[in-house]
């Protein structure tokens, strides 16, 4: 089995974590002690592993700014899914309306951010609007979950129908948000993005749309299924040629997947619809939880998330290689960070005559920073100056030769003192 960066799990710890608590709760439901239905279960999905997910991916990777508020954050959402959990076990309506409050200040928080992208943005960015819509829905989300906890009619409807409007708003709105936004960002400069903005569009303005319907009447509600159902369609294609172009095989395959759940789960939304407007409904609410509802959740929003999660990693792998004609390719399998760093300057003219390296590799080759680095990892002063040579070596021939495992078959430690003896 290979070793290195692409084979490490796509989501981090925390969502682990979260993906752990969900199955046993999942599990659980099936219990006759334990009160969780179908659609408390896949709105749980909800705090444990879609928001987290969504949080890292809007927050750009490891590289970002904003990356050291990862840790505050994670506490945040962890406390506030584990109370909104315990709201669904309450049977004192108003203690349950409390602590689902804390899942709807994580989302005024969510909302916040989006207000602020969409500020800071303006109109420069289609994905960055996206992603703002995106969690601008998430505050919808929350204050139907905390209406439904309350046990009150809200807006003249009654459950599930509450409830089912927080979960319609954290995968219809929120991760089908992300994920257009992602896919948008990758395709812009495409044959075709025309098309798939517009398809994207109908994805954002859909779920707001359908959430009024519901008060306008079954002719609009109509026409906003159909919307999302085309939208989604058009999204799924999206993500089907991103898959096609991806590096990482896992994040292909998850958007894959991602891909054909949505294209069958708004088919059946499309029949719920078509079935809604003569009110004479072909599939009932909970046949729609079962099969629509499990397929949009976990075969679009959480696969689509995990994708996402496994191409952002693969992109930014400072050793992103394709195959193994680049000399490089050892390296990359090894997954040792001093040994890969040595080797990283010795082989850095030779990747980047072939553009096998990521921008990143190539914006901080010669820098003092990675010089020092591999000073401190080698304790050599001779590798640190073959790592700046000068521009008329380079001209005058000069190739660090790179010694990879999949090269010669040598130790790591003999293959690193070869490598300072030549250099």
């Amino acid at each position: 089995m290979k070793k290195g960066f692409q084979n490490r799990p796509a989501a981090r710890l925390p969502v682990l974590l979260g993906g752990a608590v969900w199955i046993l709760l999942a599990l659980a439901g099936f219990l006759p002690r334990i009160h969780l239905g179908i659609i408390e279960v896949l709105f749980l999905l909800g705090p444990w592993i879609v928001a987290p997910l969504g949080a890292d991916l809007l927050t750009g990777g490891e590289a970002s700014p904003r990356s050291d508020l990862r840790g505050p954050r994670d506490g945040v959402l962890l406390a506030a899914a584990t109370l909104t959990t315990i709201s669904f076990f309450l049977n004192n309506r108003i203690v349950a309306a409390g602590f689902a409050g804390a899942w709807l200040l994580v989302c005024a928080g969510f909302a916040l951010d989006g207000l602020r992208r969409l500020v800071r943005s303006r109109e420069k960015s289609f994905s960055q609007f996206c992603f703002a819509a995106g969690e601008g829905y998430l505050l919808v989300a929350g204050i139907w979950l905390v209406a439904s906890r309350a046990g009150v009619p809200f807006m003249g409807f009654q459950e599930p129908i509450v409830l089912l409007t927080g979960v319609h708003f954290h995968f219809a709105g929120f991760a089908s948000a992300v994920l257009a936004g992602l896919t948008y960002e990758r395709l812009r400069e495409s044959p075709g993005a025309v098309f798939l903005r517009v398809a994207i569009v109908a994805v954002i303005c859909g779920p707001g749309i359908l959430g009024l319907a519901f008060l306008l009447g079954p002719k609009v509600k109509l026409v906003a299924a159909i919307m999302i159902a085309v939208g989604q369609i058009g999204l799924a294609a999206g993500m089907f040629r991103v898959g096609l172009s991806a590096k990482g095989r896992r994040g292909r395959w998850f958007l894959f997947v991602a891909g054909g759940s949505v294209a069958a789960g708004m088919a059946l939304a499309a029949i719920w619809a078509i079935g809604e407007y003569p009110l004479q409904a072909f599939v009932n609410i909970r046949q729609m939880a079962q099969f629509h509802g499990v397929l949009n959740a976990i075969g679009f929003a959480v696969c689509g998330l995990l994708g996402w999660a496994q191409l952002k990693k693969v992109s930014s792998d400072p050793c992103s290689v394709t195959g193994d004609s680049c000399p490089f390719a050892g390296v990359a399998r090894l997954g040792t960070a001093p040994f890969l760093r040595v080797c990283q300057t010795l082989a850095l003219q030779d990747c980047l005559s072939q553009s096998r390296v990521t921008d990143h590799a190539t914006r901080t080759a010669d820098t003092p920073e990675t010089n020092r680095a591999c000073q401190l990892t080698t304790g050599s002063r001779r590798l640190a100056a073959a790592s700046s040579l000068s521009l008329a070596g380079r001209e005058a021939g000069f190739r660090p030769r790179v010694y990879c495992l999949g090269e010669h078959p040598r130790t790591r430690l003999k293959a690193v003192l070869k490598a300072l003896s030549d250099s």
